[in-house]
């Protein structure tokens, strides 16, 4: 009996429409939905709501109801927005009801309910866009409500469908590199997070997306001895081989100012080494090189500068385009060029769906379902209106081309994957401009001067230039600190940033040059006019080092003062030259290592000792003299000394 009192009242309810909209708050959540539903299918609906008392009563009470109404299908972005954002929707025009507690409920709790498409459950008319209220109500007073809306269609209908990309970068455009100055692997925990959520939209049903990920932080987390790292890189590569990414510098480089700053070239290099490292982790999917997305404002020049790499498509995050102002159709292909041959494509994404799809949303499932029906609609006006709907293109992104909210992107995915009026497919399927194309203007800007701290990156890259040239063609530290110097040109960097860098990079490579030693004290000593000095010269680092070496003195006339040599990890090798006196005594010998070209000296120079102790041509003329003559002497005196002996031993004398 109670049974049936409570099924009466749920119809009552339903026929008469009645609710109090002042006792409904806005708590029920919206937790899933398929926005997408065929005519001979049905509607599924997730909800929860977040007062716990509700909660309970809504799977115990049996007065507790959830109401479905569908309201008038709309027809335009503007009715769209009005019938999502009243408070007093318009009268119903199929309603559907059931008790709360017999509801189908998931693991974490939430309701499900499935309405049937047709009879028995929302019996609509025909094909279009129909918002769709839930109401869940205890005692026959409305406790909470939310509106959505969806997609109706006939199974059989067939549809010229519109392109649509949706772009997610990481990550964040305020970010620091992974690498840090002292040549160690940290990523942030606001740029793990960027990963993270990039990954989690990546991986979800649908798609292809737009990749456009920061080649640095991929390049970092492949260097990197971290457990962590090296599984984030895993799940991340993954998701790149499974995706269109587009191309970015190694790090952040702003082309407007590199054109005007003479730059180019510096542009183009890191350009380069961006492609290549993306091109290490997608597997076999597609690298878009003829696109830019800019994240920052740009004009002319940069425009110039991107014509000069093979770029043919400029994407213009809300952000970057916030100097130009807003274009009055973000469906069409703009072009900005002196001629239609010369001009590049510029799309833009729209500032309104990428406020959507920016931060914490309150409903997200809402937001998504949004998005895609207003895309629907935009669609569906261009093609009232004789439009060619093929030369639509719809690029969805957040407002500064990072991460959307992952909330919102993963259902807007699966409605924008499965609307059969739309085509999602990645940034490369942008269309070459043609002279239809409407031209655009960018104004001039002035964001940053990278000439500011030009003098202390290229002081800093040719201090590690010329101590990279001592190491062997297959060291790593060659390709580690290629990239730490491809850094020091990130434009995020302030002052304080980039002084951290600059000296992290020198020092490192300023302990390879200290690596070289020679024995303290040591000392020659020669005991002829000719002679061979040995100086053994050892390397303290772990790296195979190649090195000139040059000996000089005024006292000595040194044959092949300069050396090349090439001394193996912790090990050392004797430098050994021929050398011709010039004076005895002591005096200095000075040690030079230089590049091993010679053209650059490596390191202070050394000061060792030397002694000659060898005798000249004249001393030893005079030293043979004097020992001629004393030997005279000593003869004669022999000689007088006898002749006096004999002479008194003669018998005359005595």
């Amino acid at each position: 009996m109670r049974r049936v009192i409570a099924v009466l009242f749920l119809v009552v309810c339903q026929m008469t429409g009645t609710h109090h909209a002042s006792a409904a708050s806005t708590n029920l959540r919206l937790v899933a939905q398929n926005f997408n539903v065929a005519s001979d299918r049905q509607f599924r609906f997730v909800f929860n709501v977040s007062d716990d008392q509700l909660r309970q009563e809504l799977g115990e009470s049996n007065t507790a109801t959830v109401t479905v109404r569908a309201l008038a299908p709309v027809t335009t972005r503007e009715e769209l927005t009005t019938a999502l954002g009243s408070t007093t929707p318009s009268e119903s025009i199929a309603v559907f009801g059931a008790l709360t507690r017999r509801l189908e409920r998931t693991p974490t709790g939430d309701f499900v309910i499935l309405v049937a498409a047709g009879r028995g459950g929302l019996a609509l008319r025909a094909d279009g866009i129909y918002p769709i209220r839930l109401e869940v109500s205890v005692g026959g007073e409305v406790r909470a409500s939310i509106t959505t809306v969806v997609n109706l269609f006939a199974p059989t209908a067939t549809f010229t469908k519109m392109k649509v990309s949706l772009l997610v970068g990481a990550p964040a455009v305020s970010g620091r590199p992974a690498t840090q100055p002292d040549g160690s692997i940290a990523l942030d925990a606001a740029a793990r997070l960027a990963l993270e959520n990039l990954i989690a939209i990546g991986s979800a049903e649908g798609g292809p997306l737009t990749l456009a990920i920061e080649p640095e932080v991929i390049d970092g987390l492949a260097r990197s001895a971290s457990t962590d790292d090296i599984e984030l890189l895993t799940r991340l590569e993954a998701v790149m081989q499974r995706h269109e990414s587009v191309q970015l510098p190694y790090v952040p480089f702003d082309p407007s100012s590199a054109q005007r700053t003479g730059l180019g070239e510096r542009f183009a290099e890191l350009l380069v080494a961006g492609r290549d490292v993306l091109d290490v982790h997608n597997g076999d999917a597609p690298l878009n090189s003829q696109a830019w997305v800019a994240r920052q404002p740009l004009d002319t020049d940069g425009v110039d500068l991107l014509r000069a790499n093979d770029v043919k498509t400029i994407v213009l995050t809300p952000n970057a385009s916030q100097a130009s102002g807003s274009l009055d159709n973000y469906l069409k292909t703009y072009r900005v060029g002196p001629t239609v041959d010369t001009s590049l494509a510029v799309k833009s994404i729209d500032p309104s769906f990428a406020e959507l799809l920016t931060g914490d949303r309150k409903s997200p499932v809402v937001d998504a379902a949004r998005i895609a029906a207003s895309l629907i609609l935009s669609r569906s006006a261009v093609e009232g209106s004789g439009g060619d709907v093929k030369r639509l293109h719809a690029v969805l992104g957040d407002t500064r081309g990072e991460v959307p909210s992952v909330q919102v992107a993963i259902p807007l995915l699966l409605a924008l994957d499965r609307a059969p009026q739309l085509n999602l497919v990645g940034v490369s399927r942008l269309g070459a401009v043609t002279a239809d194309d409407s031209t655009t203007s960018l104004p001039t800007i002035s964001r940053i001067d990278l000439n500011a701290n030009r003098a202390t990156i290229d002081e800093a890259t040719s201090f590690v230039r010329i101590t990279e040239s001592m190491l062997s063609s297959q060291s790593p530290l060659r390709y580690e600190w290629d990239r730490s110097l491809l850094i020091l040109n990130d434009d995020r960097f302030d002052e304080t940033t980039l002084d951290s860098y600059v000296k992290g990079v020198r020092s490192r490579a300023r302990l390879l040059r200290n690596s070289l030693t020679i024995p303290d004290g040591l000392s020659f000593t020669l005991g002829s006019r000719e002679g061979t000095l040995r100086l053994p010269v050892r390397n303290e680092s772990a790296e195979e080092v190649t090195v000139g070496v040059e000996i000089s003195s005024a006292k000595l006339l040194i044959r092949d003062a300069a050396r090349v040599i090439t001394i193996p990890p912790q090990g050392s090798v004797d430098v050994v030259v021929d050398v011709v006196a010039r004076a005895n005594g002591r005096f200095p010998v000075d040690v030079t290592f230089t590049s091993p070209d010679g053209s650059h000296k490596i390191g202070q120079t050394i000061r060792i000792g030397a002694r000659v102790t060898a005798i000249s041509g004249l001393g030893q003329l005079v030293t043979g003299a004097a020992v001629l003559v004393l030997a005279t002497w000593w003869v004669a005196h022999w000689r007088a000394r006898k002749r006096r002996n004999a002479v008194e031993k003669h018998p005359a004398i005595r």
